[in-house]
C-alpha cells in the first residue's frame, strides 16, 4: 500500500504525456480546429477505458 502515491503520479504522468500528443495529432482535421478540447461522450468512455487499462498495466509492472 505504501507505493500508492507513486503509482498515481506515474499514471498521471503517462496520462499527461498522452494528452499532450493527442491535440497535435488531430490538428490535421479542420473539423477539430473549431472544438480543439471537446470530446464526445463516446470518445470519453473509450479514453477512460484505455486509461484504466494503462493504469492497471502500470500497476502490474510495478509489483
Amino acid at each position: 500500500m505504501g507505493g500508492h502515491t507513486s503509482d498515481t503520479q506515474l499514471v498521471n504522468a503517462a496520462f499527461i504525456s498522452d494528452s499532450a500528443i493527442s491535440p497535435a495529432a488531430s490538428n490535421g482535421s479542420n473539423e477539430n480546429d473549431s472544438r480543439p478540447e471537446v470530446c464526445t461522450a463516446t470518445e470519453m468512455n473509450v479514453m477512460k477505458k484505455q486509461f484504466e487499462q494503462q493504469a492497471h498495466e502500470i500497476g502490474a509492472l510495478k509489483q
